[in-house]
């Protein structure tokens, strides 16, 4: 489902508890995406924050270009379930829904 707009992802989103997740994507990842471009991206392993960085971002159609100083810039493509699911799709194939936890 296409964005209604760029505020639609504002929020914090958390991978679905339900979802089978590969091996290769490490930990639970929890993206709190602000109005203001600033998103911040934290790993979960074992229910513990083991990583934590912040990034800004913006929308162009439907992907998300993230930019950070520690990091290489990336690209994530995504798109909204009929239910209001956020999916993000990991590595461009890795297709993972996340619920919104604000």
């Amino acid at each position: 489902m296409e964005p209604q707009s760029d505020t639609q992802i504002i929020g914090v989103w958390s991978m679905d508890p339900t979802e089978k997740i590969p091996k290769s994507i490490k930990g639970t990842w929890i993206w709190d995406f602000r109005p203001n471009g600033h998103l911040k991206q934290t790993i979960l392993l074992k229910g513990q924050a083991a990583l934590s960085f912040d990034s800004s971002y913006r929308i162009k159609g439907n992907f998300i270009l993230m930019s950070t100083p520690r990091f290489h810039d990336a690209k994530t493509r995504f798109e909204f379930t009929e239910d209001g699911a956020l999916v993000l799709y990991y590595d461009g194939r890795h297709r993972i829904r996340h619920i919104r936890k604000t």
